[in-house]
């Protein structure tokens, strides 16, 4: 049996048609939908968007021992594993952060086939030089809420943009379908196709720029997010219509990432495809767009951008169905190798969802484990999600890994095997980490009918006392470091 991974940055499940939405353009999205299963209960594990990757290229959840970095000596890979299994593995993105320094090391360079697509985010490539003076107006917008330097490295990048096909979306679907056809030929393959899109910033080419509202050079296509300053600024103003602007140009950019995703499926159906392919559809989070006076995907981690979607096509799968069973990113790496036949692996934190898929089981998990390291820890299952709390002055985070940002002193830093079940001495040193999140956040507890999260019932304390024994008991599973319970506040 065949995979085919297609993991689209930031997508919000609700601006799908398949989860309910009516004005997003999304049919490509539905054909999936329309021939294989949609879990309404898929959750993040660890964000943000190199963590999650993380859990799904290794089947390791992250966030109770470190953040965003690079894959781990340690980790089992899961290229690695598909190309010891005879497969034809490939990889098309434009995921900018692959080339982040250390943050990058590891992840696609175990594929045989690497299509790596430039320009997108803040991409540090080499381009023309830009002038301040020389900047067009939707990008001196941008700057009202971002740093400068930011604005003109982004548009260093997408600058010479012209036609549809000279943006990443495109390079990175059109390069996907080209390892499909190889991967058809091998008979037997891993394909992985992964645009940024819809990630910020929403700068899109046309039809998409207008076409759920007119395009405006005055508004910026930036999100006030990850500069606390600048969102302050950009909140404190009110601009309703610049908010109304940037879900447009959200939007937009998910119905690009649709368009291009529909080459992909048109050489599942030239090539007949369907009958042994697994294809699975996801993202790696959500994106708040201003509904709560925030943009991002930080903690505490709202269901608008927690619960994501996720669908799975399967040759078993006659008709189209939906299912509630619990999932995360871990989960996706046992269900590809079990899928490829990696009999009798076991995924560090993952589990399959074929049981599910194939209607042998209704869950594979009784609720989901997911947050940001440094930050809280959530927990979410039939009744409630609880949102730990936590407090980084009583209690530092540590980071457990192989390496020590340079740019993070660490005298503190300390080595030995702290990491259960992995044979191998790591670094243990003092961090935080992302966000400019503040150094003490209270709990949350929302029922799981309240599903805009609007009633925090974190006031009763015998229910917050449950939570925090539920979550106490989830985190000592998966053997959390001791400093782990204090600074959750457990």
């Amino acid at each position: 049996m065949n995979v085919l991974l297609i993991l689209s940055d930031s997508v919000n499940r609700h601006y799908l048609s398949c989860y309910g939405n009516d004005w997003v353009r999304t049919p490509n999205i539905q054909r999936l939908a329309d021939r294989g299963i949609v879990f309404d209960n898929h959750f993040i594990g660890s964000a943000a968007c190199m963590p999650a990757r993380r859990e799904i290229w290794t089947g390791r959840k992250e966030f109770l021992w470190r953040g965003w970095g690079q894959i781990e000596p340690f980790d089992d890979h899961i290229a690695r594993r598909a190309n010891a299994l005879g497969a034809y593995t490939a990889i098309s993105t434009d995921h900018p952060h692959y080339c982040d320094r250390s943050h990058g090391y590891g992840y696609i360079e175990w594929f045989e086939d690497r299509n790596m697509i430039r320009g997108q985010e803040g991409d540090r490539r080499i381009a023309p030089a830009v002038r301040e003076e020389d900047l067009p107006e939707w990008v001196r917008s941008a700057a009202r809420y971002w740093p400068l330097e930011a604005c003109i490295r982004y548009y260093r990048g997408v600058m010479n943009f012209q036609e549809e096909e000279d943006w990443p979306t495109a390079g990175v679907m059109r390069d996907a379908a080209t390892a499909l056809e190889t991967g058809a030929d091998y008979g037997n393959f891993m394909v992985f196709a992964e645009p940024f899109s819809p990630h910020e910033p929403w700068y899109n080419p046309e039809p998409y720029r207008s076409m759920y509202g007119p395009c405006r050079e005055d508004l910026t296509c930036f999100p006030p997010y990850d500069w606390m300053e600048g969102a302050k600024t950009f909140f404190r103003e009110k601009p309703e219509e610049e908010m109304a602007y940037l879900s447009q140009q959200y939007a937009g950019s998910l119905t690009m990432v649709d368009h291009h995703l529909g080459k992909l499926l048109d050489v599942m159906d030239r090539r007949n495809l369907w009958d042994d392919t697994v294809v699975i559809f996801t993202t790696d989070h959500g994106h708040e767009l201003g509904e709560r006076g925030v943009y991002g995907k930080s903690y505490p981690h709202w269901n608008s951008h927690a619960n994501i979607p996720l669908i799975i096509c399967h040759p078993g799968v006659k008709k189209p169905q939906r299912t509630d069973a619990y999932s995360t990113a871990v989960d996706i790496h046992a269900t590809i190798l079990d899928v490829l036949g990696d009999v009798g692996y076991q995924s560090p934190h993952g589990r399959s969802l074929l049981p599910v898929v194939k209607g042998e089981r209704e869950q594979v998990r009784d609720g989901v484990l997911y947050g940001t390291f440094s930050q809280g820890a959530c927990w979410v299952d039939d009744e409630l999600t609880f949102f730990s709390g936590y407090d980084n002055v009583k209690q530092p985070a540590y980071w457990y890994g192989t390496n020590i940002e340079r740019s993070e002193p660490a005298p503190d830093a300390e080595s030995g095997r702290f990491i259960p079940g992995v044979d191998m001495p790591v670094w243990r040193y003092r961090r935080t980490y992302g966000y400019n999140q503040p150094a003490t956040s209270p709990p949350h507890i929302y029922a799981r009918k309240d599903d805009e999260q609007e009633h925090n019932l974190a006031g009763d304390e015998k229910r917050l006392a449950r939570c925090r024994e539920k979550l106490r008991e989830v985190i000592e599973e998966h053997g959390a470091p001791p400093e782990t319970y204090r600074r959750l506040l457990l």
